[in-house]
């Protein structure tokens, strides 16, 4: 009997009573679900924050990727410009190498046209001086003097003018022109004659 009782104050000795062991458990799962919520918090952050990272370096590749094509697209256009420019350039020493052609061609022109004015008006001119001195040549006849011009431009037709002294001597001797032709033109002075009317001034000044 005593032995029993002494089993009961035991145990209500180490016992805890109903409700406090309730609010034991509590305190417990409270604790474990506030340790459970700041892991999660912590993991959520740490996504985040990975998050945050992975972003960041998306943004920094776009960024790059956006620079490399802005300056791909500044290097096009920079080519584009000195293509431009050369084109130009080119263009432009085209048109005046063309300008300057147009010039010499306009001035060859004019200076042509000068040229066969002044040949017509050298015609023209050893035409008066033939007719002038057929009007005063003396008679083929006359052995007491130089023969006269047209007695000598008989022999020189188809020279190539200007020519020198020599060269008309010898297209008379090859003409088969007479001693007195050719001593007169053996006297003339020397040096180039510019056409056929020269001669003739210098065989009419013969005595």
């Amino acid at each position: 009997m005593a032995s029993t009782q002494h089993r009961k104050q035991e145990g209500s000795g180490t016992r805890q009573p109903a409700g406090q062991h309730g609010k034991s458990d509590d305190r417990r799962a409270e604790r474990r679900y506030a340790d459970d919520e700041d892991r999660e918090r912590k993991a959520d952050e740490k996504r985040d924050e990975k998050d945050d990272h992975k972003a960041r370096a998306d943004k920094d590749e776009r960024d790059r990727a956006s620079d490399r094509k802005a300056g791909e697209k500044r290097d096009e256009k920079d080519e584009r410009t000195a293509g431009d420019e050369r084109k130009a350039g080119d263009d432009h020493k085209a048109r005046a190498d063309k300008d300057e052609r147009d010039e010499d061609r306009k001035a060859r022109s004019h200076s042509g046209e000068r040229d066969e004015v002044r040949k017509d008006e050298d015609r023209k001119a050893d035409e008066r001086d033939e007719d002038r001195s057929r009007g005063s040549a003396r008679d083929e006849d006359d052995e007491g003097g130089a023969p006269n011009p047209i007695q000598v431009q008989k022999f020189l037709g188809g020279l190539d003018y200007p020519v020198d002294k020599a060269e008309i001597v010898q297209k008379a001797r090859d003409e088969g022109a007479d001693e007195r032709v050719l001593d007169a033109l053996e006297r003339i002075p020397e040096g180039e004659y510019e056409s056929p009317v020269a001669v003739s001034k210098e065989v009419g000044k013969l005595d």
